[in-house]
């Protein structure tokens, strides 16, 4: 029934949020977050929801439970399934009315649900994708290695809204070449026609082949775009978001070149409340690219106006964004370092409970926005889900990163110390360590040579009698060589306080453009 109402407004141009915001049928629907080979997350407790006639009783009925809810007076209603235990073996989840009506959702399965988001290096597929020439690395050999009926996918269609919306937009993209599908089966066919992000695939494909589960994806991406349009309302509590407060309360506004709210309106609100076990959250580029000094209000404000929507802490893991030479764009100009000062404002977020980062500074190609070695970057998200939320005590999640505070002076060297050391420290060349700079009390850095000592780096420079400060791989071209013996690279950081660089003055050609980012989806 679901599938002919859906197919029925489609036909009137009509879409199925405008249906749950007014319910005027008052059909018995759900959102299209439900759906047939859907994952229902195993733990805590489900809500299921929908709306029917104002006053109809509902009975949800899975797994041996059978949940009801009446209707209120605007048609709403929802259900808590009691937590629910793993389970592979294909199931039906029905929902019916006090007469006829009833929907029915087959092939559904209980495990791991996790939401990514963000911009096109999230939304970036394995395969081909246009205005991308270059392929996630090995994109044929991992698209037909694809196999997985355990794991289920599902895209978010691009969406902005001017207010919250209950039910996805399902019309298709003008620019989008595959058709809406709601849940699907992880096959070769399935994750190259929806072309299903590719960070978010070998995340789930790392989960499944270490915990041995259902995994369920969700993905609700949009390339370009800036965190400010994914925040919610509830996001701008900080005072220095005052004006994106504001502009969050005007229809339509741009600020800053984004509509505040419209991509959490359209594409995230609709899944609230469905059961999540945490996200994962790949974006920023095009904050960078604006010179955005208030990066770290904004993903702070996007964490905890989530989670409170959520009504749950929700793990919340990043991407550090890959190296790009910025400094050779134009309209706006970028210095060397802005790059590096913008990570640090990424950096934010760990200063929040439950989150963690994902370092990508070895996997990248600073010639190319979307670099495509992709799969140790879902790998990485994964080892901190294994490790933080699953309780992996073999996992090493992180390559090293400075332990602040912990800078040592002893004449003509500093010493600097590391949490994450894993197995140990280690030049992951066998080189001497690179990416090293220190400064003296005139706050000018050198390059600076460096040493390993047990959970330390010993920093010295023919140029810096007395080390005051130092900075490591503070550069928007950062690929050094100092590892943990777990595989993962060392966090970019530095321990001086100066002020980023003002942005320099530059001028754009005629017809000039700014650097792609990802084709709409």
């Amino acid at each position: 029934m679901l599938k002919f109402l859906a197919t029925a407004l489609l036909g009137a141009g009509l879409s199925l949020s405008a249906l749950a915001d007014s319910n005027t049928s008052g059909a018995l629907t759900v959102p299209h977050v439900f759906g047939d080979h859907m994952v229902l997350q195993t733990g805590p407790a489900v809500p299921i929801w929908g709306w029917a006639q104002p006053g109809e009783a509902i009975t949800v009925a899975f797994a041996g439970q059978k949940k009801t809810a009446t209707a209120g007076s605007d048609g709403a209603w929802k259900v808590l399934l009691e937590p629910l235990a793993v389970s592979e073996k294909p199931a039906d989840l029905t929902i019916t009315g006090p007469g006829t009506e009833s929907l029915a959702f087959h092939d559904v399965l209980v495990g791991e649900v996790w939401l990514c988001s963000g911009q096109s290096n999230m939304q970036k597929p394995v395969g081909t994708w246009r205005g991308q020439p270059v392929t996630v690395l090995n994109a044929q050999q991992e698209i037909a290695a694809a196999d997985y009926p355990l794991i289920r996918l599902m895209n978010v269609e691009i969406a902005n809204e001017d207010k919250p919306q209950r039910d996805f937009n399902i019309t298709a993209h003008p620019k989008q070449d595959y058709p809406w599908e709601g849940w699907v089966v992880c096959t070769p066919q399935s994750l190259d026609q929806i072309k299903f992000s590719a960070v978010g695939y070998f995340f789930a494909q790392k989960l499944f082949t270490t915990l041995h589960v259902p995994i369920g994806m969700i993905e609700a991406t949009a390339g370009g775009t800036h965190v400010e349009g994914w925040m919610p309302p509830n996001g701008f509590t900080d005072p220095a978001l005052a004006d994106f407060a504001k502009a969050a309360q005007t229809p339509k506004a741009k600020f800053e070149g984004t509509v505040t709210t419209a991509l959490y309106n359209g594409m995230i609100a609709p899944m609230v409340p469905y059961a999540l076990r945490g996200i994962l959250w790949y974006q920023g580029e095009s904050n960078l690219i604006k010179n955005d000094r208030l990066y770290a209000p904004k993903i702070k404000g996007l964490i905890t106006g989530w989670r409170a929507n959520w009504g749950h802490e929700l793990p919340f893991y990043y991407v550090q964004l890959p190296d790009l030479y910025y400094s050779k764009r134009k309209n706006p100009g970028h210095n060397p370092v802005d790059e590096a000062f913008f990570r640090e404002q990424q950096g934010a977020a760990l200063t929040l409970p439950r989150t963690g980062v994902a370092v990508t500074t070895d996997v990248s190609d600073p010639t190319n926005m979307h670099p495509p070695n992709k799969k140790p970057v879902g790998e990485r998200l994964a080892l901190l889900a294994l490790a933080h939320v699953y309780d992996h005590k073999d996992v090493e999640p992180s390559g090293p990163m400075y332990k602040p505070g912990s800078i040592e002076h002893e004449g003509s060297k500093a010493v600097v110390h590391y949490t994450h050391v894993g197995k140990g420290l280690v030049s992951k060349d066998g080189a001497p360590l690179t990416g090293f700079t220190a400064a003296g009390a005139d706050g000018i850095f050198y390059p600076a040579d460096a040493a390993i000592s047990g959970d330390a780096v010993v920093i010295t420079s023919s140029q810096v009698k007395k080390p005051k400060e130092v900075r490591f791989d503070w550069d928007e071209a950062a690929d050094s060589n100092l590892f943990n013996k777990d595989g993962l690279p060392a966090a970019p950081f530095r321990t001086d306080h100066q002020p980023q660089p003002p942005e320099p003055v530059t001028i754009a050609a005629p017809g000039t453009s700014s650097m792609p980012d990802a084709a709409p989806r």
